[in-house]
């Protein structure tokens, strides 16, 4: 057991009502943040030699790096836990969660242009595995929400991701004509598929 100072319980305290509130306000009507703080407070305690490592510093700049550190921890138990929480109120289980990421977005996008036909069967350069219809293998109930997805983007969005991922041109080639650097058109890119991303129900958290 650390004892821990009043001070880095002063500084655990900011940390968590930011956190707590955070997660309170994503899952709005399954959690609040009253009962987000009480898990925090638990884990800290639980974990009281790192919290102690991250917030008992003196530079300024090292005991902000471990708030950072510590609001990392904090969101990812919390996500958890909230998700659980939003599971059990919902009647479904945890598992059943489907997550999207850039590089499957992109492919989803690839197979809507291509009339359904993905050219290959990877994401993340990894094989994907076959799943079940709950986790989220049926390709055209996958289809149906990019397609959703798609409509919240601009129309400048929309006509890259689709120019990019849809037909295959490369982001140097939007670069050359655009009269920008490829670097530029990839953040366009991929802030285009986050938003996309976001609307799906973010990504995976864990």
């Amino acid at each position: 057991m650390v004892d821990i100072t009043d001070q880095v319980m002063e500084d655990a305290g900011v940390v968590i009502a930011s956190c707590a509130h955070a997660l309170a306000r994503d899952f709005h009507g399954y959690v609040t943040a009253q009962d987000m703080s009480q898990e925090m407070w638990v884990w800290v305690l639980k974990h009281d030699r790192k919290v102690n490592e991250w917030l008992d510093r003196e530079d300024r700049g090292e005991k902000n790096r471990g708030a950072k550190a510590l609001s990392k921890s904090l969101l990812r138990m919390g996500q958890a836990f909230c998700r659980r929480e939003k599971a059990k109120a919902c009647g479904y289980l945890p598992q059943d969660e489907y997550f999207y990421s850039r590089s499957l977005v992109a492919a989803l996008v690839e197979a809507m242009v291509n009339d359904g036909k993905m050219q290959v069967n990877l994401v993340d350069d990894t094989p994907r595995k076959t799943k079940l219809d709950s986790e989220g293998n049926d390709i055209l109930a996958l289809l149906a929400d990019i397609s959703e997805a798609m409509e919240i983007l601009d129309g400048n969005q929309k006509d890259l991701v689709v120019r990019i991922c849809g037909y295959g041109d490369s982001a140097a080639t939007v670069a050359e004509e655009e009269g920008v650097t490829r670097q530029a058109v990839e953040n366009r890119l991929n802030r285009a598929l986050d938003r996309m991303i976001k609307e799906l129900g973010g990504e995976y958290p864990y």
